[in-house]
């Protein structure tokens, strides 16, 4: 069946498959007929027992085959290489494509970034803020300065999450990108740390549209009201650990209770208890102990000292987000803001910059990172 002009996919391999399912069957909820679903994976036993919608379209592909040569995958695995396919994959009809990661919880409805006038960009997506969080540490930073520059990368500014991007998919057949990017796999290799999402910052350097973090709102900035003021569209559990594989994980009202609740309307309610389940055989005792400590007295000074450190340290990260978020609104940066699909209370940042600068006190970051 040939795809739509516009079409929201997923890529997954078996192990994560009821995961990446349960977000396309969000995706197309959200949709209200205005793009279909693509997901693309492998056989796997749960395929014969669902009941697909219409709308939704599964290509089962062999993941291994679509690693280009001298690309890494020992960390996200063959998977994630699957997104550099997408525009072949969807074929010639497909005009746009908004992908996201498996571990994306949609909150409104991706639609209105198809259009978007990218300006002759073959790509837009949202500066990676991890990236930035994992540069500043300074036993990593020679390391991850050495590999941007490698890359042909200027700064950690322009450096942007693959999680969630909108792709001009006819723009990629028509260039041959898929082609560029194995001369970069094969170029690169092991340097690849970040696999795919390396390559397309490679390949699009100085070349890709900037969303605003609405649509890439990743899960280290919750917790500290930025997601009060930006209203996040796609919510992107990022990083590691995921907050549902954490010893003393609450599903029901924790960071990860979107996600599970997608999972449920999907009819795996018990998706992410078994995520957790297995990673909680995993983890030592001593971990377990922990956290059943912090449930029982997490009143005590101890537990309260690591909660908030572990605040201050979100914190930390939003005020520089927030500045960052401040310098590319002023110079026209975000593409969703200046064309008026998003809209951001720039009062309300500077609020909540103040507020949080108030409560973390002499933690707070120096105000020379307020261009980011």
């Amino acid at each position: 069946m040939a795809m739509p002009e516009n079409i929201a996919a997923v890529c997954a391999d078996r192990f994560v498959f009821r995961l990446a399912y349960a977000v396309c069957l969000r995706l197309l909820s959200l949709s209200q007929g205005r793009y279909d679903v693509l997901l693309v994976t492998e056989d796997n036993p749960d395929l014969d027992r669902l009941d697909v919608p219409r709308g939704l379209h599964i290509r089962l592909l062999d993941i291994d085959e679509l690693v280009p040569a001298g690309g890494p995958t020992q960390l996200y695995g063959s998977a994630t290489y699957s997104r550099l396919h997408l525009p072949q994959i969807a074929g010639e009809g497909c005009k746009r494509i908004v992908y996201v990661d498996y571990d994306v919880a949609p909150v409104t409805s991706p639609a209105p970034l198809f259009s978007l006038d990218l300006g002759g960009s073959g790509v837009a997506g949202v500066t990676d803020s991890i990236a930035e969080r994992t540069l500043r540490v300074a036993a990593e930073s020679a390391a991850w300065g050495d590999r941007l520059q490698l890359l042909g990368i200027a700064s950690i500014d322009s450096y942007f999450n693959a999680g969630c991007l909108l792709i001009d998919a006819e723009r990629w057949r028509r260039d041959g990108l898929t082609a560029a990017f194995a001369e970069i796999a094969g170029r690169f290799g092991k340097s690849l740390i970040n696999c795919d999402q390396d390559i397309l910052n490679s390949h699009f350097h100085g070349k890709w549209a900037a969303l605003s973090p609405r649509w890439n709102f990743q899960e280290p900035s919750l917790g500290v009201g930025l997601e009060d003021v930006l209203s996040p569209a796609l919510l992107h559990y990022y990083g590691s650990p995921k907050p549902w594989t954490l010893p003393d994980a609450d599903l029901k009202h924790g960071p990860c209770a979107p996600l599970a609740g997608i999972y449920a309307a999907a009819g795996w309610p018990d998706t992410l208890a078994d995520v957790l389940a297995l990673h909680s055989r995993k983890a030592s005792r001593r971990e377990r102990l922990r956290a059943r400590r912090r449930r029982l007295f997490g009143f005590l000074p101890r537990y309260r000292k690591e909660a908030r450190q572990r605040w201050q340290e979100r914190a930390i990260d939003v005020i520089r987000l927030i500045r960052r978020m401040r310098h590319d609104i002023a110079a026209s940066r975000y593409i969703d803001v200046e064309q008026g699909i998003s809209r951001i209370d720039q009062e309300a940042l500077l609020r909540l910059e103040r507020r949080l600068l108030s409560k973390l006190g002499p933690a707070a970051p120096p105000p020379a990172a307020s261009t980011g």
